[in-house]
């Protein structure tokens, strides 16, 4: 029997007079960035996980700071190797957009060192302007999935 993964990703996007951004965190050791990312539990809905991780990593109110979209964005299932090369899984992958209410929190984002602001050509790329990686495995899924594209943040 292969193992089966369930992950949900956040994306939380900002637009600043008609150019996108999308808030990801910094890695412990500030070498690498990704998104939110939930693990589903047992028993609760890809939804419900990712608004559990958004509003835990981010410290917020899940009932009144934020609104996780109804559905999810894009929902991929696929028999592969997800993050151990030699290891395949059953793999659902599931993009949640998350909206931040409050104009105070977003910008306290944005001067937070734990998290950051991206465009659309970076996480495409893989690496932002200052050299800092994505987290491949996060890119990847991305890109393949067309989730977000280079063209958004022009």
């Amino acid at each position: 029997m292969i193992d089966a993964v369930e992950i949900a990703i956040a994306l939380i996007r900002k637009d600043d007079h008609g150019h996108a951004t999308w808030l990801v965190k910094r890695s412990v050791d500030r070498t690498e960035l990704s998104f939110i990312t939930a693990n589903r539990l047992e028993g609760e809905s890809m939804r419900e996980s990712v608004t559990r991780e958004v509003a835990w990593e981010l410290g917020l109110d899940r009932k009144c700071d934020l609104l996780v979209s109804n559905m999810a964005q894009l929902n991929l299932e696929f028999v592969g190797p997800l993050s151990d090369p030699d290891q395949s899984t059953l793999n659902r992958v599931s993009f949640f957009n998350v909206f931040i209410y409050r104009k105070r929190q977003i910008e306290a984002f944005s001067e937070h060192q734990d998290f950051c602001w991206v465009n659309a050509a970076e996480i495409c790329a893989g690496v932002t302007r200052d050299g800092i990686l994505f987290n491949p495995l996060a890119t990847r899924l991305i890109v393949d999935a067309g989730v977000i594209q280079t063209w958004e943040s022009n």
